[in-house]
């Protein structure tokens, strides 16, 4: 089970009891987050190589849609492990560890191209990067 990401519904959409199993996982539309568009990621990567595959359902580019999404559709999200106490408590969420072994989150910083030589930016970005190397 995955301690990097967790997987959300809302009760009223699915009736679905945390811990969720590997068929009921697959079994289920899903809704997935892509700044790129993509329709899989990495958990659909480990699924195949399991021989199952999960259903895209919908793309979004941006977490903060999901918590109102998933309360007006029957769909699962996987997402970062640490939006669960907030979205369990502000949306009435459901929530569930994933019922296959994640990699680690790769953390990614983005921004305009414009932005490159912006000092605030650039201050940001170093202050991150000490942080992140204290990190490891």
């Amino acid at each position: 089970m995955s301690q990097n990401f967790c997987t959300f519904w809302h009760p009223e959409q699915l009736s679905l009891q945390a811990p969720l199993t590997l068929e009921n996982y697959v079994s289920h539309a899903h809704v997935l987050v892509s700044y790129r568009g993509a329709t899989c990621s990495a958990v659909d990567d480990l699924l195949a190589a399991q021989g199952k595959a999960r259903s895209i359902h919908y793309v979004t580019p941006h977490f903060s849609s999901l918590p109102p999404l998933l309360t007006r559709i029957p769909a699962l999200a996987t997402v970062p492990a640490g939006l669960a106490d907030d979205w369990v408590a502000h949306y009435g969420l459901c929530c569930s560890p994933v019922p296959v072994e994640t990699p680690e989150i790769a953390l990614s910083l983005l921004w305009h191209k414009r932005c490159d030589n912006d000092m605030p930016l650039s201050w940001l970005k170093g202050v991150l990067r000490e942080v992140m190397k204290d990190q490891t």
